[in-house]
């Protein structure tokens, strides 16, 4: 049996948020746990700190969808996700990669044209 594949994705955006029990240490041993507890193959984990999980996206000219911009370990794990391997996204909390609907919905998007799921 093939295993499933997954990447995590960790994020704080404040001082407090690494205080305050949402550390990207704390949210990488989560994720790891996760993964084991339910016998997922986790590929690698990406992330960002001092990062808004607003303020993913910005229009390139030309382009005909907004382009991550703000959040290298986001553009990161997306360019992973190309690959065609992976199955799902782990995060301690959907908020970990958005915060705002605009975000919610570009992500969300861009997941699912890959045919990436989240956990």
């Amino acid at each position: 049996m093939q295993s499933v594949k997954v990447v995590g994705y960790k994020r704080v955006s404040t001082e407090l948020q690494r205080e305050d029990g949402y550390s990207l240490e704390y949210q990488e041993r989560e994720i790891i746990k996760y993964c084991k507890d339910n016998h997922l193959e986790l590929v690698g984990v990406y992330g960002d700190e001092a990062k808004s999980g607003t303020k993913a996206f910005a229009a390139s000219p030309g382009e005909q969808e907004p382009e991550v911009v703000f959040r290298p370990g986001l553009v990161a794990m997306l360019d992973r996700l190309k690959q065609g391997d992976i199955a799902f996204v782990v995060v301690l909390a959907t908020n970990r990669l958005w915060r705002s609907q605009e975000a919610n919905l570009l992500i969300c998007g861009r997941l699912k044209r890959l045919g990436v799921g989240v956990k």
